[in-house]
């Protein structure tokens, strides 16, 4: 099996960067915050492990129909957009000068 987009070092540094989201998580102690961030993780994951194959799919999802395929570096793409989502929210947060202990009240609101 060749790829032309996934090579060995994106899978590499997008499972590293998986394993660091739920270590992270993990700290809190909470089983369903790890989930929810597995859950979080798994199609940009896949996007960035198998944009072929993701890119060939059509079909009908919700009722609206996938009529033609995507470009596999599209998929690849924007799965590493999706999974840096809260790298770079944390950047944008960090460059505001918000610390972790402010943002207390959105872990809180989320439940």
């Amino acid at each position: 099996m060749r790829d032309t987009i996934s090579g060995p070092i994106s899978r590499f540094v997008s499972s590293l960067l998986v394993v660091v989201y739920l270590l992270a998580v993990s700290q809190g102690g909470d089983l369903v915050g790890i989930l929810k961030t597995f859950g979080f993780c798994l199609v940009p994951w896949f996007c960035i492990w198998f944009p072929e194959a993701l890119g060939e799919m059509t079909g009908s999802i919700t009722g609206s129909a996938i009529t033609s395929g995507s470009p596999p570096a599209f998929v690849w793409f924007f799965g590493w957009v999706v999974l840096l989502l809260p790298v770079l929210s944390g950047m944008y947060w960090w460059s505001q000068g918000v610390d972790a202990d402010s943002l207390r009240w959105l872990r809180n609101a989320r439940g």
